[in-house]
C-alpha cells in the first residue's frame, strides 16, 4: 500500500505592464525503482517529452488567457525552494514510441550517452510555449520540466514552486471570431474565465443531396432538442464557394457559418467518397508499414478554423511551418454513410438511443490484449474503470485468454453503452488475444444498441478505407453510434504499461466524460486533445495522435452516462396547451416542449404554455437525462391543473426575504369538484401564511387560490443555507368527497448567498518536523452568487502541539462572485510533539452580505512523522504472516519481487501489515493479481482494521 492525496494546483496571476507573472506549485513527487532505474512519479498522470533515451522527467503545462491584440514574445521560468533528492539508480530513460501495429518484441531503449553524460539535464526548464485562438479568446500555454537532473551526482532538484514571467508584444494578426459554445467549453475545460457566454446550441449538417431526405429526420430531432439547425449539400458548397479543392471549399463554408451564425457542432454526413478527407502531416514516423503511413486523414482540419493549415503553400497540410492553431472553433463528427439506407439506419438508432427507450445504459465493456511480450495492456483500462467510471456501472472487461472472438461478440451483444479496445488493430480488424472483430465476421454482432466505442489500435478509423470503425457505425440494425479511433498508427510504450501515448488520450477521454460530463461525441473527441497542445512542438507523437483521432458518428450524439429518468407530466389542451413536468415530485426546469413549429421551455415551476393552432400534431417533451415523452395531441385527455403562477419570477432569493405567490386552479373537464387545499414545505426553510381558499369549482371554469405569503427564514431564524439550495413548496388540491389528490404543483425558490471556499493550501501535507514553523498559503474564493463583504479568518486547533502566528485576523474587502484573495499564516509545531501524530485544525471564515452574516469552515489535518505505508516487497518482509506467504520473483509491479500466497492445502491464509497512521482523505492503493479455481467462497479479500473496527476494502 502507498499513500496518496488529492491536491490543488496553486497558481497566482498578476498583471505586468508588458505581460503576466504567475506562481505555479509543483507536483507532489515520490521516487520508485523500476528495472534498475529510478523513476519519478506524482499522484497525477505524468506526461513526458518524446526525446528517446533521455532522462524521464515529467512535464507540466499551464494555460492562461492573454489579450486579443497580444502575443507571447518571451517566457522566463525561475525555480523556487528547491529540494535535493539523491537517487539510488539512474533516472529511467524515455522509451522509443512504438506504433501499435508493431508485433515485434519490445526492445528496451537504453540511456543515451549524450544526455546522461551531461552535468545537468535539461539545460533549461522551459519546454515549449505558444498561443491558440478559440472565438475571440487567445489562449496561451507553457510546458516545462518539473525538476532538474544531475546525472554525474545521481541527484535531482525538485522546486516547490515556479515563478513564471510571460512577456507580451503587440499582435494585429489575430482574427476577432465570435464566441460560441465551443469557446465556452474550452475555457471551462481549462478552468479559465468564460464571462461572455453563449448558451445557444447551433448545429450544421453537410451531406450529399441524395441523403438529405433521410437526414431530415435528424434535423427535426435536433430541433425537438432545442438545437438551432442548419443544413447544406456538398454539391451546393462545391458550386458556390471558393477553394483549391472540395475540402477547402467545405472548410470555408463552415468558417462562414461559424462567423455568421455562431455554429458549434458540424456533422459531415457522409463517407469520403462524397466528402473527401484532408490528409495532414505530423512527422515522418519511419516505420515503413505502409506507403501512406504519414498521411493522416484528419477531420480536425474542419474543426480548427484559424489559418489555412498550409501557411508555406506547399500543399502538405499541418506541418510545423504551417502555423496550425490547434484550438477548435467548432466540434466536428462524421457519419460515414455511403448509402441512403446507412444514413437512415443510423438516424433511427440515434433517435431511439437519445429518446431513452433502452432498458439499461449503465453497461460498459472492454477488451485488452498483450501488445508486446510481457506487456500488461489491461493496466490502462483497469485504471479508467477504477478511477473514472461510477461504481454502479456493470463492467464486462475481458483480457488474457478470455479475450477471444466468441467472448468479445458475446459481450458486445449485451448492448454496451461504452466499449474500450486496448490492442492491435488494422484497417479491417480489431485484434484480440485470440481472434478479432473483423469486417468479415460482423455477422456475429446482433446487439440492439451501442453507445460509444474507443480504440487505441492502428488504422481502425482510417476513413480513407473501408475501416472496421466505419462499419461498426454503419452496420444495419446493430453496431455503435459513436466510434473514436486512429486513422493511422496508435502509439504505445512497450516498457511502460498503461503509459503509452494513445493511452494518455484514452484516459483523458473517459475522465472528461464522467468527471466533467463531456458527453457529446465530437466535443469529447476534441476536448481530450486540449491538455496535450503544449507538447505538440517538433516531432511530437502527441500531435500525431491528436491529428488522427476522428469522431465517427453524429457530432451532437449525446451519450447517456446514467439511466435516464422518467418524467411525470400533465398536458391540458384548450385554447392554449398547458404542460406541467416533474420528476419524483420535483419540477423540471428548462424541459423543451415542441408542437409543430412552436417550442417553449418549462419555467422554474416546471410549467409551460404553448399556443394551440388546432392542428393535430405530435407533442415532444425533451430534457437530457430523462426519457423523452411523445404525445399525440389527438389522444390528450384533459385533467384539472394549477397554473397562472406569479410571484417567484426572480428565482433566486436571499434568506430573510419575503414574497407572495399567486396561482389559479383550472378545471377543463365536465366534472364538478368540492375540494380543499393543503401545503407541504419544510418549516426550517420557510414560513407560510395563507388565506381562505375556494372549496368548489364547476366544469370548464377556474378559481383563484389563496395568495401565499412566504418568508424565507433568515440565518438567525433557522440555519445558513448554501448558495443555490432549492426550496420546494407543494400546493396540493384534494377531492373533498374521497380525499384523493386531484392535482398538485411545486413552487421552487433558490437561495443566493456568498460561498467562501479554501483552495491552494501549500503547506507540506505529509511529514512535519517537530519544532518547525511552516508558512501556509491559501486562496479564498467566493463561489457564491452575491458579494462577500469583509472577512474574518480564525484558526482553531484543540491540539496542545500546534499553534499559529496569528490566531485570527480581519480584512476589509469586497469579494464579488468568482473573485479570489490570497492569504497566509504560519503554523508553529511544538518541539515535543509525538512521532506519528496527526493534528487537526479548522479555518473559520466569516463574511456578510447586506444585514446577514455567513460562516464557513474547513477542517484540515497536519500529520507529523511517518504517515501511511509503502511496501514494494523488494527488501525483507516485515508482515505478520504464515509461511504460505512468500517473497517471489514473479508478477512484480515494479522491481523484481512481489508478495505471493502459495498454499498447498485448502484454508485461509492471512497476511497482516505493520501498523501505520492513516490520514482522513488519504487513499489506500495497491496492485494485486490472483489466479485460483473459484469454488464457493474461494477468493481474495483485503480489510483495514482500526479502533476495534474492521472494514472490507475488496472481496
Amino acid at each position: 500500500m502507498k499513500k496518496s492525496i488529492i491536491f490543488s494546483i496553486f497558481i497566482i496571476f498578476s498583471l505586468l505592464l508588458s505581460g503576466l507573472k504567475m506562481t505555479v506549485e509543483n507536483f507532489d513527487f515520490q521516487i520508485d525503482l523500476k528495472k534498475e532505474y529510478s523513476i519519478i512519479k506524482s499522484d497525477r498522470i505524468n506526461y513526458y517529452h518524446s526525446l528517446e533515451g533521455s532522462p524521464s522527467i515529467p512535464l507540466k503545462s499551464v494555460f492562461f488567457e492573454i489579450p486579443l491584440n497580444k502575443k507571447i514574445s518571451k517566457v522566463t521560468i525561475h525555480p523556487e525552494n528547491n529540494t535535493t533528492v539523491f537517487l539510488e539508480k539512474k533516472l529511467y530513460p524515455i522509451q522509443k514510441p512504438i506504433p501499435l501495429s508493431s508485433q515485434n518484441q519490445a526492445i528496451f531503449t537504453e540511456p543515451e550517452f549524450q544526455y546522461y553524460n551531461r552535468d545537468i539535464f535539461p539545460d533549461k526548464l522551459l519546454f515549449h510555449y505558444g498561443t491558440g485562438q478559440s472565438g475571440n479568446k487567445i489562449i496561451g500555454y507553457i510546458s516545462f520540466y518539473t525538476c532538474l537532473y544531475f546525472p554525474q551526482l545521481e541527484k535531482i532538484q525538485i522546486p516547490e514552486t515556479f515563478s513564471i514571467i510571460i512577456e507580451l508584444v503587440d499582435n494585429d494578426d489575430n482574427e476577432n471570431f465570435p464566441v460560441n459554445q465551443v469557446t465556452n467549453k474550452i475555457l471551462n475545460a481549462l478552468n479559465l474565465s468564460d464571462n461572455e457566454r453563449d448558451e445557444s446550441i447551433k448545429y450544421l449538417l453537410i451531406a450529399p443531396e441524395q441523403f438529405m431526405d433521410e437526414y431530415s429526420e435528424l434535423i427535426n430531432w435536433r430541433k425537438v432538442q432545442g438545437v438551432e439547425t442548419y443544413a447544406e449539400t456538398v454539391e451546393n458548397i462545391e458550386t458556390n464557394y471558393t477553394g483549391m479543392d472540395i475540402q477547402e471549399k467545405v472548410r470555408n463554408y463552415i468558417t462562414e457559418m461559424y462567423e455568421t451564425y455562431g455554429i458549434s457542432y458540424v456533422t459531415l454526413g457522409t463517407d469520403v467518397a462524397f466528402l473527401p478527407e484532408r490528409e495532414v502531416f505530423a512527422f515522418d514516423c519511419g516505420y515503413g508499414g505502409s506507403w501512406n503511413e504519414n498521411d493522416l486523414p484528419s477531420d480536425m482540419y474542419f474543426s480548427c478554423l484559424n489559418g489555412n493549415w498550409n501557411a508555406n503553400g506547399n500543399e502538405i497540410y499541418g506541418e510545423e511551418e504551417d502555423e496550425v492553431d490547434y484550438f477548435p472553433e467548432v466540434f466536428v463528427g462524421r457519419i460515414p454513410a455511403n448509402t441512403e439506407e446507412e444514413a437512415e439506419n443510423y438516424i433511427s438508432a440515434l433517435i431511439d438511443y437519445e429518446s431513452g427507450i433502452h432498458p439499461d445504459y449503465n453497461k460498459a465493456g472492454g477488451f485488452s490484449m498483450a501488445l508486446w511480450e510481457g506487456s500488461d495492456s489491461e493496466v490502462c483500462q483497469q485504471y479508467i474503470y477504477e478511477n473514472y467510471f461510477p461504481e454502479f456501472y456493470n463492467i464486462h472487461f475481458i483480457y488474457g485468454n478470455e479475450n477471444c472472438t466468441e467472448n468479445a461478440y458475446q459481450m458486445l451483444n449485451e448492448n454496451q453503452n461504452m466499449v474500450q479496445h486496448t490492442g492491435h488493430a488494422g484497417i479491417s480488424t480489431l485484434s484480440l488475444q485470440d481472434g478479432g472483430i473483423r469486417n468479415d465476421n460482423l455477422d456475429l454482432l446482433n446487439n440492439n444498441f451501442g453507445g460509444v466505442f474507443y480504440s487505441i489500435g492502428c488504422w481502425s478509423a482510417a476513413i480513407d478505407y473501408n475501416s472496421i470503425g466505419e462499419n461498426l457505425i454503419t452496420a444495419i440494425n446493430k453496431g455503435m453510434l459513436g466510434y473514436v479511433g486512429n486513422s493511422r498508427y496508435g502509439w504505445g510504450a512497450p516498457s511502460a504499461s498503461g503509459f503509452g501515448f494513445s493511452e494518455f488520450f484514452q484516459k483523458e477521454f473517459f475522465k472528461n466524460i464522467f468527471w466533467n460530463e463531456t458527453t457529446i461525441l465530437a466535443e469529447a473527441n476534441a476536448i481530450q486533445k486540449i491538455p496535450f497542445i503544449p507538447y505538440f512542438s517538433g516531432t511530437s507523437v502527441y500531435k500525431w495522435c491528436a491529428y488522427e483521432l476522428n469522431a465517427l458518428g453524429d457530432s451532437y450524439f449525446n451519450l447517456f452516462i446514467d439511466n435516464p429518468e422518467d418524467m411525470e407530466y400533465s398536458v391540458t389542451l384548450l385554447d392554449s396547451i398547458f404542460v406541467q413536468i416533474s420528476s419524483n415530485g420535483i419540477p423540471i426546469e428548462n424541459a423543451i416542449i415542441t408542437k409543430g413549429e412552436t417550442q417553449v421551455r418549462t419555467d422554474i415551476n416546471g410549467n409551460a404554455c404553448l399556443s394551440n393552432n388546432g392542428v393535430d400534431e405530435t407533442i415532444y417533451i425533451y430534457k437530457y437525462g430523462f426519457k423523452t415523452v411523445i404525445i399525440e395531441s389527438s389522444n390528450i385527455v384533459n385533467y384539472p391543473y394549477i397554473d397562472n403562477i406569479s410571484g417567484n419570477e426572480e428565482i433566486y432569493y436571499l434568506q430573510g426575504e419575503n414574497l407572495t405567490i399567486n396561482s389559479t386552479f383550472y378545471n377543463p373537464t365536465f366534472m364538478i369538484y368540492d375540494f380543499y387545499v393543503e401545503y407541504e414545505f419544510n418549516e426550517n426553510e420557510i414560513d407560510l401564511t395563507t388565506y381562505e381558499n375556494p372549496d368548489h369549482i364547476i366544469d370548464f371554469s377556474c378559481a383563484d387560490l389563496s395568495p401565499l405569503d412566504i418568508h424565507i427564514n433568515s440565518i438567525n431564524e433557522s440555519f445558513q443555507m448554501e448558495n443555490g439550495k432549492e426550496i420546494y413548496l407543494w400546493e396540493k388540491i384534494y377531492n373533498a368527497e374521497n380525499d384523493t389528490l386531484i392535482t398538485q404543483t411545486a413552487f421552487t425558490l433558490k437561495i443566493k448567498s456568498p460561498e467562501l471556499t479554501i483552495t491552494g493550501l501549500s503547506y507540506d501535507g505529509y511529514s512535519i518536523t517537530p519544532g518547525t514553523t511552516i508558512p501556509m498559503n491559501f486562496i479564498i474564493e467566493n463561489t457564491g452568487s452575491v458579494d462577500a463583504a469583509g472577512l474574518n479568518c480564525t484558526f482553531i486547533s484543540n491540539s496542545e502541539y500546534l499553534s499559529f502566528a496569528e490566531d485570527s485576523f480581519g480584512l476589509w474587502l469586497l469579494l464579488p462572485p468568482g473573485n479570489q484573495e490570497v492569504l497566509n499564516n504560519q503554523i508553529i509545531i511544538s518541539d515535543n510533539i509525538p512521532e506519528d501524530f496527526v493534528c487537526d485544525f479548522n479555518i473559520e471564515l466569516q463574511t456578510s452580505y447586506l444585514d446577514q452574516n455567513f460562516s464557513f469552515s474547513r477542517q484540515l489535518y497536519l500529520p507529523v512523522g511517518e504517515i501511511g505505508i509503502f511496501d514494494d516487497f523488494e527488501t525483507s518482509l516485515n508482515w505478520d504472516c504464515p509461511l504460505e506467504w512468500q517473497q517471489v520473483d514473479t508478477y512484480s509491479k515494479s522491481g523484481t519481487f512481489s508478495f505471493s500466497c502459495r498454499p498447498e492445502n485448502i484454508g485461509t491464509y492471512t497476511a497482516e501489515s505493520p501498523t501505520f497512521v492513516y490520514l482522513p482523505g488519504m487513499e489506500l492503493s495497491f496492485w494485486y493479481k490472483y489466479e485460483m479455481p473459484m469454488y464457493g467462497n474461494d477468493g481474495v479479500y483485503f480489510t483495514i482494521n482500526y479502533e476495534n473496527e474492521c472494514d472490507s476494502l475488496i472481496f
